[in-house]
């Protein structure tokens, strides 16, 4: 008896409460793809970079404002504050942005950036 009136409520659900629960199943799962499932990538032409530092054993750099973390130790020791790179970089989640391709700007050969 209990049975047949909880499936006897759920009918009675008014229209907009089914429109409302329709929305729900489908923009929350989008949000979650799309800041959790899903990777940015940044391409910035003429970034200066302005500030290096290192956070325990990451390192990062300061490029127009945005603190993005060098994978490469080495790569990070070559990098020289106040000058503009050609830099892409890539975030996902909560993860910080991390440098995929680093180069100097106007630099047209491939040598000495990137990984």
């Amino acid at each position: 008896m209990k049975h047949k009136m909880k499936m006897h409520r759920v009918k009675e659900l008014h229209p907009v409460t089914w429109v409302i629960i329709a929305l729900i199943v489908i923009i929350v799962p989008t949000w979650l793809y799309m800041n959790y499932g899903m990777i940015h990538e940044e391409h910035v032409s003429e970034a200066t970079v302005s500030e290096k530092y290192q956070k325990e054993s990451d390192y990062y750099i300061v490029a127009d404002g945005t603190d993005i973390k060098v994978e490469n130790p080495s790569e990070w020791m070559l990098i020289e504050t106040d000058q503009n790179y050609e830099i892409t970089y890539e975030q996902y989640g909560q993860k910080s942005p991390y440098v995929v391709t680093i180069n100097q700007a106007h630099d047209d050969d491939s040598a000495g950036g990137g990984h």
